[in-house]
């Protein structure tokens, strides 16, 4: 769990964008998804090189629940999945939110050990995002 200097629907609006589903150290393009604004069951597929990262969303009830389910197919990809639930909170009279996330994730050529050493940075990674988003329209 952490906490962001951010409103809730900042948050869900952030987690609705289907690019900030995964961190990448490459460009992230979406070369097909489903029509409609996200929903549960929306999903997208965005690439990266070799690699294709179907993201859907298994959830999406605003403004408390998100949860992501992500699949990377391609070369080196070996069986890659990974889920992550997000339950969000207003605090502090609505001006940031607390953010409960859960991830599990199979496959891949990373072992558990490993896998769990990464996941304190990669939610660190997470909230320095979220926080950068900021509460103005644009998301500056």
């Amino acid at each position: 769990m952490f906490e962001v200097q951010v409103r809730r629907d900042r948050v869900v609006a952030y987690l609705a964008d289907p690019g900030n589903a995964i961190l990448a150290n490459r460009p992230r393009r979406i070369v097909e998804q489903s029509s409609g604004p996200i929903t549960t069951g929306s999903w997208a597929v965005l690439a990266m090189d070799q690699l294709r990262v179907r993201v859907e969303y298994v959830a999406f009830e605003p403004p408390g629940l998100v949860v992501i389910q992500v699949t990377t197919s391609g070369l080196m990809a070996m069986g890659t999945r990974s889920t992550q639930r997000y339950e969000l909170q207003s605090i502090d009279g609505g001006r940031r939110t607390r953010v409960g996330l859960t991830s599990d994730g199979s496959g891949g050529c990373l072992p558990s050990p490993l896998v769990r050493l990464v996941e304190p940075l990669q939610r660190r990674s997470i909230r320095k995002r979220m926080n950068r988003i900021g509460d103005g329209p644009d998301g500056a």
